[in-house]
């Protein structure tokens, strides 16, 4: 491959900290790999690769990554087949740490857990658990703060919480909580929080921190209006320009060029409220265009809106009451902090109960491990010395995405403390978008302007007298490479995109140069920052020449009866306008004749682009991606998405959980009535109605059994056969796990094949087979039981984690795939739509009641609880500007992601309200010399549209649109940008058209004679597929793998009771009813009761035990050695188990237990050939056959084999039909294991207290 001078670079610097600034598509997976490849085969300094660190961020590109280091060992092995150390990293490449953060960070904790306060059994807890787990400890929590009934805390509750219930205390404490743990000492960090709100006096409020970012900012808006006014006297100097009003522009000048510099908080006040603006000349001037005379004034308008909104946010106040008003929240405060903190150490505490782990743990687990902390100052471990030592390079992929924990943890088993620099730091600051999971750029871009780089475009070169001579690469040459060879910290950017065709790219950098500044998005998008063509594009008739903005103008605003904007149906009706114009150009642009041409991945050819090449990418899904599907469906364009919500409001599911809530209790009305007029039950709404007017005052379900008693109709069977099946589901709950609950269900309403036959039913159909794995996890959790697990549901409901409906494989290869922008990181299209553009950004995280910073802290209003008055404090207003403008530097990195996503064509689309006004605010007045865009103009952008249109007012492209709407443009640039509107009347026309056609097609269709055959050899091959019939059917559900306990259920002949003979009998007592909340319910399923007995027969030395009194003793020990819990012990009746050890089968395990020669849950895999296993299976197939034998013995020199059985109220009869076919299984499989015929097949029955021989 050729690599280049940049890449290679980064292929062969050694002994360096090496950060790579890889902007998107510049190949930096394989300039990774490469590198890899080049450190475990240098010949002179060659390591083995088990001794490299790579972190990715996803399991997934840790498999990627691995995957691709393998086949490039094997690639080069084919060549060199004899090379012993090619075949030495082969056989260690699968033991290689390539892997994420929190995997390495569980080595370490597995590694060091003798130093640890955890039990080395721990388990990484699922999301959904942890989820209850805060609910339950957040419910006890709240609970003791009211019985205690503190003055405190009963203001802070009445202060900041929601309304009747206690939602907006849950979650800010959640929130605070979440906070914390991304910090590398939660502890400290929560000391720090109240900070702010102990201060004394104004001048102690000056001095603050936060104050002086405060100046900076204002600083900075002084300067953007002082850029806007610059513009607006240029339109004045202009020959047609209103110079009449240059009097009032300078003074405006003048006294905003007077803030310029101001740091101290009382003169910027002073300032900024004494400005005053002249009024503007209204004297008529001749040959002065109208259009730059608007111009002016609106420019004019805004600095005024934007100084009085200074005023107003950040100096309306007195400094006196500002402080009175911070200092007045400072018990509210620390009452907050003392919650949260209770909070944190309470749910680390429930964890530890459970044994569980999350993510913030392994973190901060590892860093306990690796790091101590003394006087400040942080101090690594000899465990991080000691990998410090066994790791030669330390090397992290997406490093703009790490936080400062995994920056400490990375950086303490680093050499660079030993003088062996090893820091390989691979990523792109402009594609950091995972603010929300609170990662930070701020690390990546600190090492970015303090690393030396490396290289650079020649005319960028630090050393101009060189620059002539310059190639770009600092070679023995350039009077700058001596200096960097001696840097142990070095930069090198990769600028070349070979992704994207050189039209895709101009555009993005067109964009990107005006609209992204250091001091929004965090770096400064210029020649250092720019993309540059990498990619060696075919360039013919019909490939893309330009990127579209295509703008949807979505008709006037309709009004409702009571005079207010119909909002939701106007929104609905632009999303759906703009998903029908993106519908017309896919249609466009994928026709077989004249669609775009696109380069074929696989063959390099040109072909026409077809749906599987486009994307739809779109900031939120919420709201968009339904009914964009829908639109496309009904163009006869098929669409997919993968949606990260809307799991539990499906049909299916809110059906199928209905049933497990009345299955759980069916005395509850509404889940009982929709289950009843679901397709489980069927009934009708008249019916329904009958059974409540039966009897009105009572449940659903008593109503229904009440007419079941009452009457003697046709509706009466129908209720019979839905509570004879109802409580059938009743018993199977007390024995059966959920997930087997629930398949059983499904099966027997004939739910699941219902829904796999309506309209998404394949879709559908994967919901409910999510459901089935939720449960499946659910039973692996802490919790149990069918009132928990939907317990379990709902919480997640509740607390929005949401699965987001289940993905149907393939669904997306010959489709157009809709997904959202964060979903699309790290992919690309040939074609894509970067739409929905005019949505406003989501920035209700600054409008909370109560704001959290990283670094500010908590930003609180004042309140007053006794006069009822509540204002905004200083603090909270700096800490929400700061959040917006944190954003807004999001959003633009995000959109970068998006656009960088194209290969090909790339095409931006939003709804447009009011194209006039839309166009007058950007048509002028916005830019300086139209390269740059104002930090004012930025910061008040509502939406991605907002800067688009800032961007690209100036470009040719725009004219057609612009004269369209009589703004008659000056000079305009061309950088290949098309601008088209799609008119509300134009839409609504042509859909008009297509639906009559559609119409008039299905007219002539319905109108053929379906007796007429028109094309026998279509009949004959249609009647041929109906005919077929899949050859191996029976054998498609043949398993690869089973354990006994399924072959035994696939050929009993009748469920098994629920094992229930061990349970200790209670004594009949009068009991008075309790309220559930009051108490604790435990019932032991059948299955967990049969899990005890084994358990405890496995432990139980039988020569020791030879009655009641020996088994009471020993249960006692387990229960004391916590092997066994005193709820456990409490559940067995030791009276039928202690008959067990009086049989004469345990006088006969006693002797072989004597002699050695007995053994206990024996472990077996066997294979059985597939027809062996049911006579409906004609396959020789083999299939493995998974068990535990419970015990056998060897007898002379026989084998007798034993198995336990709990079954309730069952015969000798019973207990052979049921077991006969296990324990033909178990012997079969003894006999393949030992090789010794198995003379005895015994089966112990505790509730018959005997022995069973089962024939062999």
């Amino acid at each position: 491959m050729d690599w280049t001078r940049e890449q290679k670079e980064v292929i062969e610097t050694r002994n360096k900290n090496l950060l790579v600034s890889a902007a998107a598509g510049s190949g930096k997976t394989a300039v990774l790999v490469e590198r890899i490849i080049g450190r475990i085969t240098d010949k002179e300094d060659g390591i083995d690769i088990d001794r490299l660190l790579v972190v990715t961020f996803t399991n997934a590109a840790a498999a990627e990554m691995k995957e691709r280091i393998r086949k490039a060992i094997d690639d080069r092995l084919s060549v060199d087949s004899d090379n012993a150390n090619l075949q030495r990293q082969a056989a260690l490449v699968h033991n290689a740490q390539i892997t994420t953060i929190h995997s390495f960070c569980l080595s370490v904790i597995r590694e060091n857990f003798q130093s640890l306060p955890i039990d080395p059994a721990f388990r990484i807890a699922e999301e959904a658990e942890l989820t209850l787990l805060k609910s339950d400890v957040l419910e006890d929590l709240l609970e003791e703060y009211y019985e205690e009934g503190s003055e405190e805390f009963l203001a802070f509750s009445e202060g900041f919480g929601g309304g009747k219930t206690d939602t907006g205390i849950e979650e800010l404490i959640l929130n605070i909580h979440q906070f914390s743990m991304s910090a590398p000492w939660p502890k400290e960090w929560y000391e720090k929080l109240s900070s702010s709100y102990h201060i004394q006096s104004a001048e102690e409020m000056k001095g603050a921190f936060w104050i002086k970012e405060l100046m900076t900012m204002l600083n900075r808006m002084a300067e953007g209006l002082v850029a806007m006014l610059e513009e607006a006297e240029k339109l004045c100097l202009k020959e047609d320009g209103p110079d009449a009003y240059l009097p009032a522009i300078s003074s405006d000048l003048e006294q905003l060029k007077g803030l310029s510099g101001i740091t101290d908080y009382t003169l910027f006040g002073e300032k900024v409220r004494n400005i005053s603006f002249a009024r503007l000349s209204g004297k008529r001037q001749e040959g002065v265009d109208a259009a730059k005379k608007e111009q002016v004034k609106g420019i004019r308008d805004k600095v005024k809106k934007a100084v009085s909104d200074m005023v107003g946010s950040y100096y309306f106040q007195s400094e006196e009451e500002m402080v009175s008003d911070i200092t007045a929240m400072k018990d509210s405060i620390e009452v907050m902090i003392r919650i949260c903190r209770d909070f944190t150490e309470r749910f680390q505490k429930k964890k530890a109960e459970k044994n569980v782990v999350d993510f913030h743990d392994l973190e901060h687990l590892a860093l306990s491990v690796l790091v101590k902390k003394e006087n400040g100052e942080i101090i690594p471990t000899p465990a991080a010395d000691e990998l410090a030592d066994y790791y030669k390079e330390i090397m992290v992929d997406e490093y703009q995405d790490s936080n400062l924990v995994q920056e400490i943890i990375l950086e303490s088993i680093s050499g660079g403390r030993f003088g062996r620099p090893d820091r390989f730091m691979v990523g792109d600051v402009k594609q950091s978008i995972y603010k929300f999971r609170l990662a930070d750029p701020r690390i990546f871009m600190e090492k970015y302007e303090k690393y030396d780089v490396f290289f650079m475009p020649p005319h960028l070169c630090s050393s101009p007298s060189e620059a002539a001579i310059c190639t770009g690469a600092k070679d023995d040459s350039c009077p700058l490479r001596e200096e960097e060879a001696k840097a142990d910290n070095r930069r090198i950017d990769l600028h070349k995109n070979f992704r994207s065709r050189d039209v895709v790219i101009n555009s993005i950098n067109s964009i990107f140069k005006k609209i992204m500044t250091k001091q929004l998005g965090d770096i400064e998008y210029d020649e250092k920052a720019y993309l540059y063509p990498g990619a060696g594009y075919l360039e013919e008739e019909g490939v893309s020449k330009t990127t579209e903005l295509l703008l949807v103008t979505t008709g006037p605003v309709e009004e409702s009866e009571n005079g207010e904007d119909k909002q939701e149906d106007e929104d609905y009706t632009a999303k759906e306008l703009e998903a029908l114009a993106i519908g017309k150009r896919i249609k466009e642009l994928t026709d077989p004749d004249t669609g775009l041409m696109v380069q074929d991945k696989k063959s390099g050819a040109l072909r026409r682009a077809v749906y599987g090449d486009i994307a739809i990418l779109l900031r939120s899904m919420a709201g968009f991606a339904e009914g964009f599907a829908d639109t496309l469906s009904a163009e006869g364009i098929p669409s997919h998405t993968e949606t990260q919500t809307g799991y539990f409001k499906t049909l299916e599911i809110s059906a199928a959980l209905n049933l497990l809530r009345v299955i759980d209790n069916p005395r509850q009305d509404i889940p009982f009535t929709a289950v009843l007029r679901s397709p489980m039950a069927g009934f009708t709404d008249e019916e329904l109605a009958e059974i409540r007017m039966a009897k009105k005052r009572v449940t659903m379900y008593e109503a229904s059994r009440n007419y079941l008693l009452t009457k003697e109709d046709e509706l009466s069977g129908k209720i019979a056969d839905f509570i004879k099946k109802l409580d059938g589901y009743r018993d199977m709950a007390v024995h059966l796990t959920i997930n087997e609950l629930i398949v059983k269900v499904l099966e027997d309403t004939g739910y699941y094949n219902y829904v796999s036959a309506m309209p998404g039913g394949d879709k559908r159909r994967a919901n409910l087979d999510m459901l089935v794995q939720q449960a499946i996890s659910f039973e692996k959790t802490s919790y149990s039981g069918l009132f928990h697990f939907i317990r379990y549901m709902e919480r997640l409901d509740r607390y929005d984690v949401d699965f987001g409906e289940a993905k149907v494989t393939g669904e997306d290869e010959k489709s157009v795939r809709i997904m959202s922008i964060h979903k699309s990181k790290g992919l690309e299209f040939p074609v894509v739509f970067v739409a929905g553009m005019g949505k406003n950004f989501n920035l209700q995280d600054s409008r909370a009641k109560v704001l959290l910073h990283q670094d500010y802290g908590i930003g609180t209003d004042y309140l007053d609880l006794s006069l009822r008055v509540k204002a905004p404090t200083l603090l909270k207003k700096f800490i929400q500007k700061q959040l917006v403008l944190e954003s807004l530097g999001e959003e633009l990195r995000v959109l970068y992601v998006a656009l960088t996503r194209a290969k090909e064509k790339l095409i931006l689309t939003a709804g447009v309200k009011d194209m006039n006004k839309l166009l007058s605010e950007y048509a002028g007045g916005t830019l300086d010399n139209k390269e740059h865009i104002s930090f004012f103009t930025l910061s008040k952008a509502a939406s991605y549209l907002d800067w688009i249109m800032a961007a690209l007012i100036h470009q040719k492209g725009f004219e057609e649109v612009l004269r369209a709407h009589g703004f008659l443009p000056d000079s305009l640039e061309d950088d290949k940008f098309f601008v088209q509107e799609y008119t509300y009347e134009k839409l609504l026309f042509q859909e008009k058209v297509s639906q009559e056609v559609k119409a008039l097609k299905e007219d002539i269709l319905l109108s053929r004679d379906k007796d007429f055959i028109y094309d026998s050899e279509y009949k004959h091959r249609i009647e041929e597929y109906f005919k077929y019939r899949y050859p191996y059917a029976s054998e498609s559900n043949i398993h690869t793998k089973l354990t006994v306990s399924e072959l035994k259920k696939m050929g009993q002949e009748e469920a098994e009771e629920p094992s229930t003979s061990l349970l200790r009998e209670k004594q009949e007592t009068k009991e008075y009813p309790i309220p559930d909340f009051l108490k604790e319910v435990k019932e032991e399923k059948g299955a967990d009761l049969g899990t005890l007995i084994h358990k405890v027969l496995e432990l139980a030395p039988v020569n020791e035990i030879h009655g009641e009194e020996e088994l009471h003793i020993f249960l006692k020990g387990l229960v004391e050695k916590k092997r066994l819990s005193a709820e456990e012990a409490e559940v067995l009746d030791i009276k039928r188990l202690g008959g067990f050890f009086e049989s004469p089968l345990a006088a006969r395990l006693r002797k072989a237990e004597a002699e050695e020669k007995l053994y206990k849950e024996q472990q077996f895999i066997m294979g059985i050939k597939a027809k062996d296993i049911s006579e409906d299976y004609k396959s020789e197939e083999l299939v493995l056959v998974q068990g535990i034998i419970d015990a056998y013995f060897v007898e002379n020199d026989s084998l007798i084999l034993v198995d336990y059985k709990s079954d309730a109220k069952v015969t000798e009869e019973i207990l052979r039909r049921r077991y006969s076919r296990q324990l033909a299984y178990y012997r079969r499989a003894l006999e393949q294991l030992t090789g010794k015929k198995v003379k005895e097949s015994l089966l112990y029955s505790f509730w018959l207290n005997k022995q069973i021989i089962v024939e062999n």
